[in-house]
C-alpha cells in the first residue's frame, strides 16, 4: 500500500487549534504551522506542544509554506482570511459561519470560483453517527418526501465570554440574528438536499443587556415547497439543547429527543408498530459504521478536518463547498432583516448567482 504522503497544514487560532492537535495525535501524516495574534495563547500551545511552528502573522503563517489551512479564528475572520488564502491557492478548510454579511459572501464565492485551491466548511454537526444514519436514510428514500424539519440551538454562552466583551459579544449576541445558523441548517438542508429561498423570523424579546434577543424562531421556505424551523437562544439561563433535530416526510419521521435521557427515535408507517417509535440505535450500527468507530467527541473538529485533508490529497469534490456553506450561512445573515421589519418573508440570495464581476 503506498505511504501517504505528509502535508503542510497551517492552522489559524490556537484554542481551537489544539484541540484539533490533540484528536490529530491519532497519525495523520501532517506537519502543522499556528498562528494566534495573542503570545498567552502561543505560548499556551508551545509548552503542549513543543515542536509544533508558531506564526505571529496570517501573513507568516502563508508565508511559510503551508498547502492547505484549517481557520479557527474568531467568526469575522473566516471570510477575509479564506479568500487571502485562496487567492495564494491554498485549500481552506473553515470553521462555521463562513461569512458574516452578504457583501463579503459575494467576495467569497468569487474567489472561490477563480481559485486553484478547494473550499470547504467544517460543519462538524453533519458528522454525527445519528445524523450521518438520517441522512443516508433520506438518501435512501425511507422518510418518502421530506416536508418539515426543525432543530434547536439551545445553548447558554458563558457569561464570561459574552460579558468580557471581544468577538462572540461583538458579533455571535451583539446582532439581532440568527448570527450562528450553521449547526442547526447543516444537517436539515443536507437530509433536504434543497436550499431555503426565503425566511421569517420572529424574537421573544431582550431580557438581559444584550442586543441579540433571547429566544427567535426562524422559519425557512425550502427551494422545494417544503418549510424548516429553527429555534435559535444563546442567552436564557438553561440546559442546552445542540441536537433537537427532527424531520418528517411522506413515509417516516424522525426526531433526535431532548437532552441527554431521550434517545434519538424514528417511525416508518409501513414497517414500525402502529402509533410506535423505533429506537434510532439499531440504524446507527447499520448504516453510519464508519462514524461511530471514528469515535470523535461531538463538536469536535476531527470528522471535518479528516474529510478535508482527504479531499486535498485525493481531488474529490468536498462535502460542503462554498456554495453549501453559504445556503447554510444566509438564511440566518437575513434574518436580522425580517426581525426589524415584523416578521416578514424575506428572499434569501443564491449564492450560485452571485456575479463574477468586481
Amino acid at each position: 500500500m503506498p505511504e501517504t504522503r505528509m502535508m503542510r497544514l497551517g492552522i489559524a487560532g490556537a484554542r481551537r487549534g489544539a484541540s484539533l492537535l490533540r484528536l490529530l495525535a491519532n497519525g495523520a501524516a501532517v506537519s502543522v504551522t499556528v498562528f494566534d495574534p495573542l503570545p498567552d495563547a502561543r505560548a499556551a500551545l508551545a509548552e503542549e506542544f513543543p515542536g509544533v511552528e508558531m506564526e505571529e502573522t496570517f501573513e507568516g503563517l502563508l508565508n511559510a509554506g503551508v498547502e492547505a489551512i484549517y481557520l479557527a479564528s474568531p467568526s469575522q475572520y473566516h471570510a477575509a482570511q479564506a479568500i487571502e488564502a485562496l487567492r495564494r491557492d491554498i485549500h481552506v478548510l473553515s470553521e462555521v459561519p463562513p461569512a458574516v454579511d452578504v457583501d463579503e459572501a459575494r467576495v467569497l464565492v468569487r474567489t472561490a470560483r477563480r481559485s486553484a485551491a478547494t473550499y470547504m466548511l467544517a460543519e462538524n454537526y453533519c458528522y454525527t453517527p445519528p445524523n450521518e444514519t438520517v441522512l443516508a436514510l433520506a438518501r435512501e428514500g425511507a422518510f418518502g418526501r421530506l416536508h418539515f424539519g426543525e432543530a434547536c440551538y439551545v445553548g447558554a454562552l458563558p457569561l464570561a465570554r459574552i460579558n468580557g466583551g471581544g468577538w462572540y459579544a461583538d458579533w455571535v449576541v451583539g446582532v439581532d440574528a440568527v448570527t450562528y445558523p450553521t449547526h442547526p441548517l447543516g444537517p436539515l438542508l443536507e437530509w433536504f438536499d434543497e436550499r431555503i429561498v426565503s425566511v421569517s423570523c420572529a424574537g421573544s424579546g431582550c431580557h438581559t443587556r444584550h442586543t441579540l434577543e433571547n429566544t427567535l424562531v426562524m422559519l425557512g421556505r425550502l427551494d422545494g415547497g417544503g418549510l424548516v424551523q429553527v429555534r435559535f437562544d444563546l442567552l436564557s439561563r438553561r440546559p442546552t439543547e445542540l441536537f433537537a433535530y427532527g424531520v418528517q416526510g411522506t413515509d417516516g419521521s424522525y426526531e433526535a429527543g431532548r437532552g441527554p435521557w431521550d434517545r434519538p427515535r424514528v417511525h416508518f408507517p409501513r414497517r414500525s408498530p402502529p402509533g410506535e417509535w423505533e429506537p434510532l440505535d439499531p440504524y446507527v450500527e447499520r448504516y453510519a459504521p464508519a462514524a461511530l468507530a471514528r469515535g470523535a467527541p461531538w463538536g469536535s473538529p476531527l470528522a471535518p478536518a479528516l474529510d478535508f485533508l482527504e479531499v486535498v490529497r485525493t481531488g474529490r469534490a468536498p462535502r460542503f463547498d462554498v456554495y453549501r456553506a453559504l445556503d447554510m450561512t444566509l438564511p440566518g445573515l437575513v434574518s436580522g432583516v425580517s426581525l426589524a421589519s415584523g416578521g416578514e418573508w424575506i428572499e434569501v440570495p443564491d449564492p450560485r448567482t452571485f456575479t463574477d464581476g468586481e
